[in-house]
Parts: C-alpha cells; structure tokens; sequence
C-alpha cells in the first residue's frame, strides 16, 4: 500500500492549471478541477485499518517465511515388525509403534510408499 499527501497532490494540480480561455486550456483546467474533486472526495484509511493492513501483511511474511523455512515430505511405509500387526517399525527412521498409522510419530514421515517387502525389518535411516 502506498499513502499519500492528498493536500500535496491538490497543490500539484494547481501548479498544472493553464491560463487562458481556449477550448483546449478549459479542458485540461477542466479535468484537474475533476480530478481535485476526487481526491478531495476519496475516503481516507484511518489509523486503526491501517495497523490491520500492517498486521495482516507481518502474518503473511511470517508464513511465507515458514513455508519456505519447511521441510520436504518424506515418505515411508510401515514394515509389520512380528508378522501379526502388533508392532510397526518406520521405514525412514526406525522407531516402533503399536499401530500403523498415516504418518510417523517420530520423523513425520507420511506413510504412503509402497512397500518393499514385509518381512524386511531393516530401513533407510
């Protein structure tokens, strides 16, 4: 957002106005006249919407930082430790849990890769 002195701005348009009385300089004096109208006219941000703005734009820095500050995904599966489903071990770090689950409890790692091979009980880490 860019603010400015409407007052200033005013001043400008008076310093472009011609003198004279042809058609043409009354149509330039014309459109400033319109044109300091409007920007009398055009509300201005209080104090209080423009610290929301603010506020708003260092959140949304914030997140973009921590979007890109953010790690990929990895993605894992589950290896059935016991053959029977009681005990899982995770194909990217190595921890155990008692559940198969859609993400690693410990790393994160999203358990959405096909799995090698069932019986295998060794992983990436």
């Amino acid at each position: 957002m860019r603010l400015i002195d409407a007052g200033e701005l005013i001043q400008e348009f008076e310093k472009i106005k011609t003198n004279g009385s042809t058609e043409y300089q009354e149509g330039i004096n014309t459109g400033i006249n319109r044109c300091t109208v409007l920007v009398a006219n055009t509300p201005i941000v209080d104090a209080v919407l423009l610290e929301d703005f603010r506020s708003m734009e260092r959140t949304v820095n914030k997140l973009t930082k921590a979007i890109a500050d953010a790690e990929p995904v990895r993605h894992g599966h589950w290896i059935d430790v016991n053959g029977d489903g009681s005990l899982w071990r995770c194909s990217i770090c190595g921890e155990t849990q008692c559940c198969d689950s859609n993400y690693c409890g410990d790393c994160r790692a999203k358990m959405d890769e096909e799995k090698e091979n069932e019986t295998d009980w060794c992983w990436k880490g």
